[in-house]
């Protein structure tokens, strides 16, 4: 049984902590911890194609986080709160800002996504 509570307090600890909130700060107390980007696998692609957005802060639930390319808003197919994985909006050939934003917490732009244009024909 205090195995079970013990777990159970870890694992809301960890929800709490993904969330942003007024009282919640960083390690050098300098305001809300929000959502931190690292990497988009892959770097290019086309509209309809998965990507994995990796960071931190995010919300293991899906909907609670929005992933924006060029302000044009992604679906988010799979979320834990170090990856996000998306289908790919449509945006013409380019380089643009990836934006996530996790509940109320400031959208952050760090890392960018290249469009190609979409393969024509049968043959790949």
């Amino acid at each position: 049984m205090k195995k079970t509570i013990i777990g159970f307090l870890l694992f809301a600890a960890a929800l709490v902590s993904a969330a942003c909130s007024d009282d919640t700060t960083d390690a050098g107390g300098r305001g809300p911890v929000g959502p931190r980007l690292l990497s988009i696998m892959p770097k290019a692609g086309y509209a309809g194609n998965t990507a994995i957005v990796s960071g931190s802060n995010f919300s293991a639930t899906a909907s609670e986080n929005r992933v924006t390319i060029n302000g044009v808003e992604a679906v988010i197919t799979e979320a834990t709160p170090t990856r996000l994985t998306i289908t790919l909006p449509q945006n013409p050939a380019g380089t643009y800002p990836v934006a996530v934003k996790v509940g109320e917490c400031e959208s952050v732009e760090e890392v960018e996504f290249t469009y190609s244009e979409e393969p024509v024909g049968d043959c790949l």
